[in-house]
């Protein structure tokens, strides 16, 4: 797993769901849901997701 800073400060993991959920495991955090962001940072993401009733 590689994770890199972009420009807003944010950090950009490359990585397997597998890698990440263990990787949430050993940090003590359950994840309830994982999805991949398709090269989106976290606030297309999330504006992906709530638009339109939350479908994607």
């Amino acid at each position: 797993m590689s994770a890199s800073r972009t420009p807003d400060g944010a950090f950009l993991a490359q990585a397997d769901a597998e890698a990440v959920g263990r990787a949430a495991a050993e940090a003590g955090v359950v994840l309830l849901e994982l999805r991949p962001a398709d090269g989106a940072g976290l606030e297309q993401l999330f504006l992906e997701l709530t638009a339109n009733g939350g479908t994607r």
